[in-house]
């Protein structure tokens, strides 16, 4: 499984991510931040599935959105184009297919909102959705931290434990348990005032080798 968690609360949305990309075999090819953040259209976006930063972003350049209705109206047809070049690149089945989120602060509302569009697959959603407290493949063998509710989870206190344990949410490929969470975790946050990041937790991940999904991560 990857990170990728949205948290909405009432003064901010954060994405919670990792920062690994991989081979088909499981190995780290890239470290690097997976979210697209575009400051002029107030939107923090983060693609998940067989998607990537530098494809999302050639796309977003290209679509040329100017606003922030622009922006959420766009993710359809870049997820579309991004799946096509999966399909060509010889990639199959439900692993071709891309979901994006977009976070931004609403500016009529006054709140922060998501909104999330898909190919297919785990999450079919065509056009942009709403997405309400925590989406993503948050898998359902990972437990929230305790006190549950988006209004009171706190990324900087709990979102290590949330990465930690879908860094530890393993599968079978190829005779080899492998996860898709590595390099550092970092959560994105939305405000009214603008769009910020910060690590959270690095872990002992090196490019050309399979994420070591038992050495434990350091906090920042």
């Amino acid at each position: 499984m990857t990170a990728c968690n949205v948290w909405l609360q009432e003064t901010a949305g954060h994405i919670l991510s990792d920062a690994a990309y991989y081979d088909s075999s499981g190995r780290i090819v890239q470290i690097g931040s997976k979210v697209v953040i575009a400051h002029h259209l107030g939107i923090a976006y983060m693609p998940s599935g067989c998607g990537g930063h530098t494809r999302l972003h050639k796309h977003l350049l290209a679509a040329g959105p100017t606003g922030q209705q622009d922006g959420i109206l766009c993710l359809p047809g870049i997820a579309a184009a991004m799946k096509a070049e999966n399909l060509e690149g010889g990639v199959t089945g439900d692993d071709a297919d891309v979901i994006l989120c977009a976070v931004t602060w609403h500016q009529a509302l006054d709140q922060p909102v998501a909104f999330g569009v898909s190919t297919g697959g785990r999450q079919d959603l065509g056009a942009p959705g709403q997405l309400h407290d925590l989406m993503g493949y948050t898998s359902p063998l990972v437990d929230l931290p305790h006190p549950v509710g988006s209004g009171l989870l706190d990324p900087a206190l709990h979102g290590v434990s949330v990465l930690e344990a879908q860094r530890r949410a393993l599968e079978a490929v190829d005779g080899r348990a492998l996860g898709w969470v590595g390099g550092y975790g970092e959560v994105t946050t939305v405000t009214r005032e603008g769009i910020t990041q910060a690590r959270l937790i690095e872990w002992n991940d090196t490019v050309g080798e399979f994420p070591k999904h038992d050495s434990p991560g350091r906090a920042k």
